[in-house]
């Protein structure tokens, strides 16, 4: 997914929202941090769907759910002992990263309607 590096940047934007939402000073710019927010999230929870579909791929219609299993099993990335996961370890990690999407989807949607909420009490930042 990510390098060190990436995790890094990832950590340090998320530290720069925190210090500025928390900083009175700026708080004329919650609205467009919560914004920012939102769509890190978005794009976090569709990242989650998108590592689920990289190691279980989407099979062709004539492929049944055992046969798309077992090929993901084969091709799956650094095997423990050299076998990839069982069809219901593979559906336990699937599960996990849809939960995972959805519940960074959910907090992007109350991002925005903070957002929005505050933004209603204040004069528009020029």
């Amino acid at each position: 997914m990510t390098d060190a590096t990436s995790r890094t940047a990832i950590r340090s934007a998320a530290q720069r929202l925190h210090d500025d939402a928390a900083d009175p000073a700026c708080a004329q710019l919650v609205p467009a941090t919560l914004e920012a927010m939102q769509d890190a999230l978005t794009t976090m929870s569709r990242s989650c769907y998108a590592a689920a579909h990289s190691l279980v791929p989407l099979g062709d219609g004539d492929e049944s759910m055992a046969e798309r299993f077992a090929r993901a099993a084969k091709s799956w990335p650094s095997p423990r002992d050299g076998a990839g996961p069982s069809y219901e370890q593979q559906i336990r990690v699937m599960s996990s990263l849809h939960d995972a999407g959805a519940a960074l989807r959910a907090a992007a949607g109350h991002c925005d309607r903070a957002a929005r909420q505050i933004a209603a009490t204040m004069e528009p930042v020029s």
